[in-house]
């Protein structure tokens, strides 16, 4: 798409505004979107999204009708479209006929049309890598039912190679949900496939190599091929490494977001490591029969940022039992400075294995390996620590939680516990939301370098009562009594070698609860929203507004009285004035209060309605009162008998 900046200010705001723009002006606008388009170069205008060629021909044209009309559409449902055809795939809006928009402007070419997947989840099952997510091309609707005709297929990088898989089609309401655009729903778009490990083998025996998961889906004009997204937490946001014979790891990463999977037959990895004395002994085995060039001759530790890089020299400790050579490097502790180490930071280190050639790699972990934590002076420590690739990953930092048990008890309480040796009794944990700047104390006990946070979410006290947890991510963090923010808190990280643990979940009274992890190993506790995947998204809550609404305002007024202070974030200001009022005046009527992700305690007898739920759109649609302080929305139109009052806000009646 071209950037905005190809367009001149002046020219593209006059498009934004052009539905208000008095008839005696616009000739003067079509003239100079006509000049515009003569004078701007082919390659610019091909650049345009389908939408913006279809408004700039308009406009040069001198449709002035038609544009205003497409304007207004585009208002209520910013970028969707329908897409048609056969042999081309085109562009279809309301009110304009395909026929009368020239090809170069009403075609796709194949880019328009790209592939929009995401990965839900990740894990083996059965001896397969189960993959699950959903796949769908933005603006075609996806088949209904299980009648997929989407196909998936592995493609080896830099070979012709391809493994067709059996993709299942599956109903996911999250690809909706999800989506930005209102006019059409991506409900079937969601698939599950299984990946059988040993049909990665090349003529039967186990060959380094990438694969890539590509998905095939038909539309107008022919087939979208495109890939599969990351996640942005849990087991789909994460690298997955899995051993499939003495030597070959199959891991499942990403590259630029994207899922691949590579078979990795390893030259040689760390077995074990263990500190004793103040000095940090790693074992590493390397294959017998590699050539002289590759035997490993010592391992790295390198902190690019503060320039710190240490070879270490590898010791032959003789051959094990499987036929590997084993060799030792010690790591003086003494050696990793903790200069400019605060509290709240860290310095993870790159591990290299350095080959009698020069070349290196990666150190990565053997199913030996146990990870762990290493006392230092002063309050450092250090952690041997992994990945969802299995590097072998050091890190210096001041001591830090670490969390070994995840419980939710049948009553909605999440027991957090785990070990810290750290200054405890003056320490205090909070959860700390990561969209906005709030805080909330998490109650911990602190005892024989063990702690337990416990919190119920579904209860969170506030000065006038409880209501739940806010929705969103939580990230638990330990902190200093003594300090006044976040910049040095502790991160909360669970013990690397139970991430497989999570998601552990908690249905409360309205919501769901989920215990998930990010950056690995880094926990949080996201509160999810109120309103279920068939009332989320901008097509279902246009589906209210649409077909839902219109019947409810067909049914009689009740005598109620809604307010709607500040959005349903508060329940003050005017619109509680009136309510008192009313109150104290005895009149018979039911009270009824919007409410934002609940987070607003009412009085008792007047009833919540969600924001955006069924019960918001019919007490919209049949209360006799409306009281408000704000906007609502601007389809909002009072029906015959009812009386709305608009307060704005400021000072209370």
């Amino acid at each position: 798409m071209a950037s905005p900046e190809a367009i001149p200010e002046e020219l593209s705001r006059l498009m934004k505004y052009f539905p208000e723009t008095p008839a005696e002006e616009r000739p003067a606008f079509h003239s100079a979107a006509r000049d515009f388009l003569d004078r701007a170069a082919p390659k610019i205008v091909r650049q345009f999204s389908p939408m913006a060629r279809v408004k700039w021909h308009l406009a040069a044209s001198g449709r002035g009708e038609e544009l205003a009309e497409l304007l207004h559409y585009e208002r209520e449902n910013p970028g969707a479209f329908s897409v048609k055809g056969l042999r081309r795939a085109r562009i279809e809006l309301p009110g304009i006929e395909s026929s009368s928009l020239p090809s170069s402007v009403r075609n796709f070419n194949r880019s328009e049309l790209p592939v929009r997947g995401k990965l839900l989840d990740l894990a083996w099952q059965d001896g397969k890598l189960l993959v699950k997510g959903y796949a769908y091309i933005p603006n075609v609707p996806s088949a209904t039912g299980r009648r997929s005709l989407r196909v998936a297929v592995l493609r080896r990088q830099g070979s012709r190679s391809t493994l067709p898989l059996r993709l299942r089609t599956v109903e996911e309401p999250r690809a909706t949900a999800e989506a930005k655009g209102a006019l059409h729903t991506y409900d079937w778009s969601g698939f599950e496939l299984g990946i059988d490990p040993g049909r990665l083998r090349v003529r039967g025996r186990w060959q380094s190599g990438t694969w890539r998961l590509g998905i095939g889906i038909p539309r107008p004009g022919g087939m979208s091929v495109g890939s599969v997204t990351k996640n942005s937490a849990g087991a789909a946001g994460h690298s997955l490494t899995r051993v499939l014979d003495d030597g070959v790891r199959l891991v499942a990463g990403f590259d630029r977001n994207r899922l691949k999977l590579t078979v990795d037959i390893v030259p040689a990895e760390i077995e074990t490591q263990e500190a004793d004395g103040g000095t940090l002994t790693v074992t590493l085995r390397s294959r017998v029969t590699a050539p002289a060039a590759k035997v490993p001759t010592a391992l790295r530790f390198d902190h690019e940022p503060s320039g710190f890089t240490t070879d270490l020299p590898l010791r032959q400790a003789g051959t094990g039992d499987d036929g590997w050579f084993r060799h030792t490097a010690e790591l003086p502790l003494a050696a990793l400075s903790a200069d400019g180490i605060a509290p709240g930071t860290s310095r993870k280190y790159r591990t290299l294995i350095v080959f009698a050639d020069g070349t290196t790699r990666r150190a990565t972990n053997g199913e030996r390996l146990r990870t762990g934590v290493h006392p230092l002076p002063d309050g450092r420590e250090l952690a041997i620590l992994t990945d969802g690739a299995g590097n072998f990953t050091p890190q210096l930092r001041t001591v830090q939680p670490v969390v070994d048990t995840v419980e939710w008890s049948a009553d909605g309480e999440l027991v957090l516990s785990g070990t810290y040796t750290g200054p405890a009794e003056r320490m205090t944990m909070v959860l700390r939301h990561t969209g906005r700047n709030e805080d909330r104390p998490l109650p911990v006990d602190f005892a024989d370098g063990r702690f337990t946070a416990r919190l119920r979410p579904d209860t969170m006290p506030t000065y006038e009562g409880t209501v739940p947890l806010r929705a969103g991510r939580w990230m638990p963090r330990l902190r200093l009594r003594t300090e006044w923010d976040h910049t040095r808190d502790l991160p909360v990280t669970l013990r690397p070698d139970l991430v497989s643990l999570l998601p552990l979940s908690h249905r409360g009274e309205h919501r769901t609860y989920t215990v998930e992890r990010v950056d690995f190993d880094r926990i949080f506790v996201e509160s999810g929203p109120v309103l279920g995947p068939e009332l989320r998204g901008a097509y279902r809550q246009r589906l209210m507004r649409d077909v839902h609404t219109p019947e409810q305002r067909k049914l009689p007024l009740r005598e109620a009285v809604l307010y709607n202070s500040f959005g349903g974030k508060q329940f003050s200001d005017s619109p509680r004035a009136v309510y008192e009022e009313i109150k104290r005046r005895g009149t018979e009527v039911e009270h009824i209060a919007m409410v934002h992700d609940q987070q607003v305690v009412l009085p008792p007898g007047v009833r919540g309605v969600e924001w955006g739920s069924q019960e918001w759109y019919e007490a919209l649609a049949r209360s006799r009162y409306v009281v408000t302080n704000g906007g609502i929305r601007e389809w909002f139109v009072r029906r015959e008998g009812q009386v709305v009052v608009q307060t704005w806000h400021g000072t209370p009646l």
